[in-house]
């Protein structure tokens, strides 16, 4: 499969994944300083996927998706994949 279709299925994939109630989710994470391709991340995470299934359905590399992590681990001031977790489920973003 040629790179351009690979990343546009991927793209396709994710926005399936990530298709929710786009408004209340985005009006959440903003409260907790989350950028929209941070809470894609989030909400995969979320959802029991690991870093290198979050990459591979966002089209993005497993350090950016490492880069991302660490960067939502800091706003809600949790350190763990459990901890975003547990903040992506009390705050309805899965």
């Amino acid at each position: 499969m040629c790179a351009p279709l690979a990343a546009a299925l991927a793209i396709a994939r994710a926005d399936r994944l990530l298709a929710t109630d786009t408004k209340s989710l985005a009006v959440t994470a903003r409260s907790f300083g989350l950028s929209r391709r941070e809470e894609g991340v989030l909400q995969l995470l979320a959802r029991g996927s690991t870093d290198a299934e979050i990459g591979q359905i966002l089209a993005i590399s497993p350090r950016t998706v490492e880069q991302r992590l660490r960067s939502i681990y800091q706003k809600p001031a949790v350190s763990s994949r459990s901890g975003a977790t547990r903040i992506a489920v009390e705050q309805s973003f899965i």
